[in-house]
C-alpha cells in the first residue's frame, strides 16, 4: 500500500519562484538555515491538504515586484505506487474524496 513521491514542482511559493526536485526512496534535505527546507516540506503538505486558504504573503514576489492578482502558487506532485498500481485505499484517497 505504499507510494513514492517521485517529483515535486513548486512555482511562486514562499522563497521559490521555480523549483523542480526529483526524489527517491531515501532523499534527504540538507541546507543552511533559511535555505527553504521547511518551505519545501510545507509545500508538500499543502498539496495533500484539502480546503486550506492561502494568503497573499505566501506568494513569491521578486524584489520591487508588485503582486499581480493573476499570479498563482502551483504545487505539482508526481506520485507512483510502490506496487504495479495504486490499491483501492489510495485510489479512493486521490480520485474519489469530496
Amino acid at each position: 500500500m505504499g507510494i513514492l513521491i517521485k517529483e515535486l514542482r513548486i512555482r511562486n511559493y514562499k522563497c521559490y519562484e521555480s523549483l523542480d526536485v526529483e526524489l527517491n526512496e531515501t532523499s534527504l534535505l540538507l541546507g543552511a538555515n533559511n535555505a527553504g527546507k521547511t518551505s519545501l516540506l510545507e509545500a508538500l503538505e499543502l498539496s495533500f491538504t484539502r480546503y486550506k486558504r492561502i494568503s497573499e504573503e505566501l506568494i513569491f514576489i521578486k524584489k520591487d515586484e508588485v503582486l499581480n492578482k493573476d499570479k498563482e502558487i502551483i504545487i505539482d506532485v508526481l506520485i507512483l505506487p510502490n506496487e504495479e498500481s495504486f490499491d483501492e485505499e489510495w485510489f479512493n484517497w486521490f480520485c474519489c474524496k469530496v
